[in-house]
């Protein structure tokens, strides 16, 4: 599959479904049939490609949700030699092709590299910099006030005067209950503390607008309607989406730890088909029930089941029909498979529709959903809150440079290692 994108890299991409090769072109009729044949053995590979690439990228999805083998199983070794890497960062369109179509290929640093190259290059197009020599002159950037107290309202009301112009420089200035500046300049450290205090807050789910898995991962509060009215939770929830977008342009990582089958949907490329394994990580319960019923041997008519649920996230028992009538539509052994489906699409989708597509809407008002669409869904968890296992001094050491006259044999770097 590498090797056929390589040859012609618009293979899968191409909008006319692989028929870039016209035939009809006005020539010989020699010259015309050998173009129709080739127009149409490109349509029997592109179909084939698309088949295989959409297996793979559902063997990836499972693979992301529980590993069954290491990362090193889905890379491939020509996707990390310097060539290919070079066109990846120079955004060919076989570098382009490759990202979009199997990105699982290339190692996950690697994409990493060319994601924050990408932000990086757009960051300082928009904001400048320092160095005369490094790009255009720094912007002033978007003075906002803030009062510690007060960071959450303040922070709102700032990010909401920023508007457009979310990914210029965002200078924040601390005042006091009288008004008056804080001493310090805001380098970036400021602004981090800013942003990392404000989300740590919005974030909370104690504040109504996300709640927990029994893992305690966040996903968006299926009663945020009821806390909130639908105007201040659409806004809420594209608040919150700016500041983790804006977080991800300014390479700060925050600490909230999304559920697997919420940072699925974060790309906008989610398969429908993953969402009965996907329930496992929202509710482990529900999923082990609903695949009772999948397997159930006996009268599933006896088991008294109608197209609804009941809900009780919204503050109460809410009946919620899953179909038109569904509640006066049995489950039966015939058509449980799509009470199964239902199910878990309301769970997972339905009832946090809303919230998501607020929250989302946000996000890519500052990062392109193109950039995200390359990564699975842990490692998106990656680039939001940094890497959780631990720190690996045997690489720390290898990897070390030494200056200011010392050597990695010196006495006094011995001991420090030691």
């Amino acid at each position: 599959m590498f090797k056929v994108l390589r040859e012609d890299p618009t293979l899968l991409t191409d909008s006319r479904g692989g028929t870039s090769a016209v035939s009809g072109s006005g020539g010989p009729l020699g010259e015309d049939l050998r173009s129709a044949r080739a127009a149409v053995q490109r349509r029997q590979l592109h179909l084939a490609m698309r088949a295989i690439s959409s297996v793979l990228a559902d063997l990836y999805s499972r693979w992301a949700r529980r590993p069954f083998s290491s990362a090193s199983l889905w890379e491939i070794k020509e996707a990390g030699g310097k060539a290919v890497l070079a066109e990846i960062q120079e955004r060919t369109s076989f570098g382009q092709s490759l990202l979009r179509v199997m990105p699982w290929a290339v190692d996950f640093h690697e994409r990493m590299k060319y994601f924050r190259a990408v932000l990086d290059a757009e960051r300082l197009a928009v904001q400048g910099s320092n160095d005369a020599f490094n790009g255009p002159q720094r912007s002033r950037g978007v003075i906002v006030r803030v009062r510690k107290a007060r960071i959450l309202e303040d922070g709102m009301e700032a990010m909401a005067r920023v508007g457009a112009n979310i990914k210029d420089r965002i200078v924040v200035k601390y005042v006091n209950d009288f008004g008056e500046e804080e001493a310090g300049i805001d380098a970036g450290g400021l602004f981090k503390d800013f942003v990392t205090d404000l989300s740590s807050r919005i974030f909370d789910p104690s504040y109504g607008l996300f709640c927990t898995t029994s893992a305690n991962l966040m996903y968006p509060n299926p009663s945020a309607a009821v806390l909130f009215d639908p105007h201040e939770m659409d806004t809420m929830f594209v608040f919150l989406g700016r500041v983790l977008g804006k977080a991800l342009f300014e390479n700060i990582t925050l600490q909230p730890q999304f559920a697997h089958f919420f940072l699925a949907f974060m790309h906008g490329k989610y398969n429908f088909m993953n969402l009965i394994n996907d329930l496992n990580t929202l509710d482990p319960e529900l999923y082990k029930n609903l695949m009772f019923l999948k397997t159930y041997d006996g009268d599933i008519a006896d088991l008294g089941l109608t197209f609804s649920v009941t809900d009780t996230s919204m503050g109460g028992q809410k009946e919620v029909e899953l179909l038109p009538g569904g509640a006066n539509m049995d489950v039966t052994s015939q058509n449980r498979h799509r009470y199964i489906n239902l199910a878990a699409k309301y769970y997972l989708h339905d009832r946090l529709k809303r919230q998501a597509k607020a929250f989302f809407s946000g996000l890519y008002q500052v990062v392109q959903p193109e950039l995200l669409q390359i990564f699975c869904a842990p490692e998106l968890q990656i680039l939001i809150s940094g890497s959780q296992t631990g720190l690996s001094v045997q690489d720390l050491r290898q990897y070390t440079r030494y200056a200011g006259g010392y050597l990695s044999l010196d006495v006094h770097m011995t001991r420090f290692w030691s």
